[in-house]
């Protein structure tokens, strides 16, 4: 199964650009990583699996990011308030950013101001898993 980020679609030659496959070596790896930190973790937007791979409960109040689905389409300020304050409240060490996924992350981050926001203030890229960018809290002070 490949999948694409749509964000990524030209719609004049009809081929995506710069997308990159995710991989089955890639999807492993992640799991070794996370389960070997044992923190808890955030992981956007689409592959909330892991929490039930790791036995993490999800830190937040959603498992889908689907815009018109699982959220409205209109800006919702407290189902934002309602997820960082889940990262908050749970400590999350590691926020895991998928780059490609079905919908566009960023499109769905952005869908999210305070919580976008919350992650660049709070969160460090410390490396990178095949389409996985992982970030780290960084120490406050």
């Amino acid at each position: 199964t490949r999948m694409r980020d749509h964000s990524l679609f030209d719609p004049e030659t009809g081929h995506y650009s710069n997308a990159q496959d995710i991989s089955k070596n890639s999807i492993e790896e992640l799991h070794r990583f996370l389960s070997a930190s044992r923190k808890d973790f955030f992981i956007f937007p689409d592959f909330s699996i892991y929490y039930g791979m790791i036995g993490k409960l999800s830190t937040q109040p959603l498992l889908l990011f689907s815009n018109g689905k699982s959220y409205s389409k209109t800006y919702d300020e407290s189902l934002d308030e309602w997820i960082v304050s889940g990262l908050e409240k749970q400590s999350v060490k590691i926020v895991v950013l998928e780059e490609t996924s079905f919908f566009g992350t960023p499109n769905r981050l952005h869908d999210f101001p305070m919580l976008e926001t919350y992650i660049a203030k709070n969160f460090k890229k410390t490396s990178q898993i095949g389409i996985f960018q992982i970030l780290e809290k960084v120490p406050a002070g």
